[in-house]
């Protein structure tokens, strides 16, 4: 007669116990890790960073480590980039003995559809808007000046527009505008993208014509 006891590891035949041993099975340890060597991603994005890992039976727990979480985070790898700028992702197995490292570039998202604002552009004034950034604290606009040949800092932007009030009538001029994240160290990262925009011209005043006999048509306006 069998009957079992309440240990797992133990019998009873025709009156007597008897016990064995159960082994729990061996841990199958990571011999090999495979990353990209190399990963690009935009401000605030979050993607996920697949290990390959021998074998596939493989019985301990991936280990994931950045070397600069503020710029970008993992978790269980899935990476979020949180800054602009360079980081080490490291991925290893529970005792560090074998790993594998992924460096991640993050670059600010571009700023994009800089475009005039027609109906508020006048001949001393050109307004522009473009696509707000989830990121950006603010904007820095920036004129370049034919003189020093340098793009120069004409103003800041909380929203997606600006104003800039000193253009003069019927010019053209070249804009950089900057989208500015405020870091824990007081620096400013962002995108920054450049356009060229102009104001209204002048009003054509004193406009007349003249016809000649050759059937033709001669405009006159005030200079």
């Amino acid at each position: 007669v069998y009957s079992r006891s309440k240990h797992n590891s133990s019998w009873v035949l025709s009156g007597k116990l008897i016990t064995f041993n159960v082994k729990a099975p061996e841990p199958v340890k990571i011999t090999s890790i495979g990353l990209p060597a190399s990963a690009d991603m935009l401000y605030g994005e979050s993607k996920l960073l697949e290990a390959a890992v021998e074998p596939a039976d493989n019985t301990e727990e991936l280990i994931w480590e950045s070397s600069a979480p503020a710029v970008v985070s993992v978790d269980n790898g899935t990476l979020t980039a949180l800054g602009c700028g360079k980081a080490t992702v490291y991925c290893k197995n529970q005792d560090g003995t074998v790993s594998a490292a992924c460096t991640v570039t993050v670059k600010p998202e571009n700023i994009t559809n800089i475009a005039v604002v027609a109906a508020e552009t006048k001949t001393d004034r050109i307004t522009f808007t473009w696509d707000a950034l989830s990121y950006a604290d603010s904007y820095d606009i920036h004129r370049y000046n034919a003189q020093t040949k340098k793009y120069v800092k004409i103003g800041t932007a909380e929203t997606a527009t600006y104003t800039d009030e000193t253009a003069e009538e019927g010019r053209s001029y070249y804009y950089l505008v900057r989208a500015c994240d405020k870091t824990e160290d007081g620096s400013f990262k962002g995108a920054n993208t450049k356009v060229k925009l102009a104001s209204r011209p002048p009003k054509v005043t004193g406009l007349t014509q003249n016809y000649s006999s050759t059937g033709k048509i001669r405009l006159v306006w005030d200079d």
